[in-house]
C-alpha cells in the first residue's frame, strides 16, 4: 500500500505516518478503491471507443438499406427503381 501511495505523488513521510495509523478494515477499504480506480481507468478508453463508433453504426444501420436497394446488381432487382 506504501507504494501505491507513493505512486500517486503522497510524500513517503505522509505515507508512513498514515498507514501506520491505519486499521486492518480502512487498508482493505483503501486497496478495494484502489484497484476500482485502476479498473474504472481501464475501461475509459474502450468507453471512448464504442462513444466514437457509436454514430458510424447508427449511420450504416439507416443508410445501407437505401444504398443496397439502390444498386440493382446487388439487390437482385434489375431495372427497378427504389421502392420506400
Amino acid at each position: 500500500m506504501r507504494a501505491q501511495l507513493a505512486s500517486h505523488g503522497v510524500n513517503p513521510g505522509d505515507v508512513e505516518a498514515r498507514v501506520a495509523t491505519l486499521t486492518d478494515e480502512e487498508a482493505r477499504g483503501f486497496a478495494a478503491a484502489l484497484t476500482s480506480f485502476r479498473r474504472a481507468a481501464l475501461s475509459l478508453p474502450l468507453i471512448a471507443a464504442m462513444a466514437a463508433a457509436a454514430p458510424i453504426a447508427i449511420a450504416v444501420v439507416l443508410v445501407l438499406p437505401v444504398v443496397w436497394s439502390l444498386c440493382p446488381l446487388v439487390s437482385g432487382r434489375h431495372g427497378t427503381a427504389y421502392q420506400g
